[in-house]
């Protein structure tokens, strides 16, 4: 597996490292603001289409790592390839995208604000000539039988390539806010250096049946160093910076889409989930 890091980096590790996920973030979450946080409108009075700004209404503040992100999880009771226990994921949601053409697609993202989801960049892409025209949100871990809402605006790294998928990165901005209780809460997302090599992480994500069923499956996540990741991918130009690699312990899944934009996660030192990163792509069985 090939993941992006989604790494909440500090201005000055920013200028250090030239990981510029912290101007993305913060610019993608205040939608030109200067601030750290970002304003939760108030619900639309009108239809809008993606990508168009909302109505510039204000509401109270959102903001990353709220009080209670990454408060419910518990992954110890999880075994890797099985059916995660959905009461410990309240931060999942199930993506499903539409383009100009009718193509329907599924991904996983996580609730990182009230109004904010992460998830990676190919996700919003699907090709220049028929681009991705809907999203709709899904949230409280039921899948496509639960509420939703649709995304009103989504930005990609502007540095987004999807014929390598490098940062691949992409946050969406919901038409209405998250109400965050028990069942819908948001992820932590780390603001320290998190160490990648020679640890384990773990991965969930959404595999989607043709009858429509959708389950969440976790993953256990050992990964390499960078110049392993260059050997094991035959790509020289990995860039370890923005991205890191490894291998999961569940057996192969044969269907490349049902763990499209997985999360990647580690507990804090407060016992809180930090999400580390989001799947981009997989090796296929064969391989």
């Amino acid at each position: 597996y090939v993941m992006t890091l989604c790494l909440f980096l500090g201005p000055s590790s920013w200028r250090e490292t030239s990981l510029d996920y912290l101007l993305f973030l913060t610019s993608i979450l205040c939608f030109q603001h200067s601030s750290y946080s970002a304003s939760c409108h108030l619900q639309l009075q009108r239809n809008f289409t993606l990508n168009e700004s909302p109505p510039l209404v204000q509401m109270p503040v959102v903001e990353l790592n709220s009080p209670g992100c990454g408060g419910h999880a518990t992954f110890s009771e999880t075994k890797s390839g099985s059916r995660a226990s959905t009461q410990y994921l309240p931060w999942m949601v199930l993506l499903v995208t539409r383009t100009l053409s009718g193509v329907y697609r599924y991904c996983s993202g996580t609730i990182i604000t009230e109004r904010h989801v992460l998830t990676a960049g190919h996700c919003t892409f699907y090709t220049k000539e028929d681009p991705v025209s809907s999203i709709k949100v899904y949230y409280g871990m039921k899948g496509l039988k639960g509420p939703y809402k649709q995304a009103a605006r989504f930005l990609r790294h502007p540095r987004f390539d999807i014929s390598s998928l490098r940062n691949d990165i992409a946050i969406l901005m919901v038409d209405k806010c998250f109400a965050l209780e028990k069942n819908t809460a948001s992820v932590c997302l780390p603001v320290n250096h998190v160490d990648m090599e020679r640890k384990q992480f773990s991965e969930v994500y959404w595999q989607v049946e043709e009858n429509g069923a959708a389950t969440i499956f976790a993953d256990i996540l050992s990964v390499y160093k960078a110049s392993s990741c260059r050997l094991h991918l035959g790509d020289t130009t990995f860039e370890s910076r923005a991205s890191f690699c490894g291998t999961g312990a569940a057996t192969c899944r044969e269907n490349q889409l049902d763990d499209s934009a997985g999360p990647v996660f580690t507990r804090g030192t407060n016992g809180r989930t930090l999400q580390v990163g989001i799947l981009s792509y997989s090796a296929d069985c064969a391989s």
